[in-house]
């Protein structure tokens, strides 16, 4: 089984997170099983950062191809680490929670309410209304065949409701602001040798 070299660019917030993206790339492109290689066959724990001398003139791209590996021993055995460089950061744009809007309803008028019987029928996690009647025994005769048909215990709860005015008197909504957060997304090349 023979090795290559590989090299793979990828964004994140963090550089593990530039990682798993580099990998899911390469398993979507070469497979997800056997050797590929590709970075795909490196572990998440095992990364170096790689600094580009400040003697070098080129940009940070050109430096993985114009690098001497001999003098990277970990990066030359393909069951050794993998080597990065941070290419730079890019703002991002996020929207984050600002105020909370409210909203008070208005009543018009004099209030008018209905006597309503509601039939809820028990579920799994919690109380379920599956029908009404403004008559009780018409109620009563809903829950039994509800309960006849799914086999779900049901109550007929008597309640009162509000019939000429919106019954919403308040709300509550979340504004947003968009932010620009400064360097939250950088770029980095991984480079390595891989089985293949």
């Amino acid at each position: 089984m023979g090795a290559t070299n590989f090299t793979a660019y990828a964004s994140g917030r963090t550089v593990q997170e530039a990682f798993s993206r580099a990998v899911q790339e390469a398993k979507y492109d070469h497979g997800k099983s056997g050797y590929t290689g590709t970075i795909a066959e490196k572990e998440s724990n095992r990364l170096i950062e790689i600094t580009v001398p400040k003697a070098y003139k080129g940009k940070e791209k050109q430096y993985v191809e114009t690098m001497q590996w001999d003098k990277e021993e970990e990066l030359m055995d393909k069951w050794g680490p993998t080597g990065y460089i941070k290419l730079g950061g890019r703002d991002l744009k996020e929207l984050v929670p600002d105020k909370v809007k409210r909203h008070h309803g208005k009543t018009d008028g004099p209030r008018k309410w209905e006597s309503l019987y509601m039939v809820y029928a028990d579920g799994e996690e919690r109380s379920m209304e599956v029908d009404f009647s403004k008559f009780k025994d018409e109620a009563v005769k809903k829950a039994v065949a509800y309960t006849k048909e799914t086999e779900c215990s049901t109550n007929v709860v008597l309640v009162k409701r509000l019939v000429n005015q919106d019954p919403i008197v308040f709300t509550a909504n979340m504004s947003y602001k968009e932010v620009t957060v400064k360097n939250a997304v950088s770029d980095y090349v991984f480079f390595g040798m891989a089985s293949d």
